[in-house]
């Protein structure tokens, strides 16, 4: 799943443009990024990535756009 601030119209027009096949959740307030810490000084959205296990915990997280091996890699260990 990913989460994003944008409506959930361009959530969809993103999806079906990349033909990304998980749910977009709309974060419009901003709690979700604030919470994982991915909010810079100015308030806008840091790109992160985050693997959270089945207890719910954060299993792995790296801020900016790492490759799928290395997403990958973290999802499998």
């Amino acid at each position: 799943m990913a989460v994003n601030p944008g409506s959930l119209a361009s959530h969809a027009r993103w999806a079906e443009k990349f033909g990304f096949p998980f749910p977009i959740a709309v974060d419009a307030d901003k709690k979700v990024a604030a919470a994982y810490g991915a909010l810079n000084a100015l308030g806008g959205i840091k790109r992160s990535v985050f693997v959270v296990d089945r207890q719910g915990k954060v299993a792995w997280a790296k801020e900016g756009m790492p490759g799928t091996d290395e997403i990958l890699s973290a999802i499998t260990a």
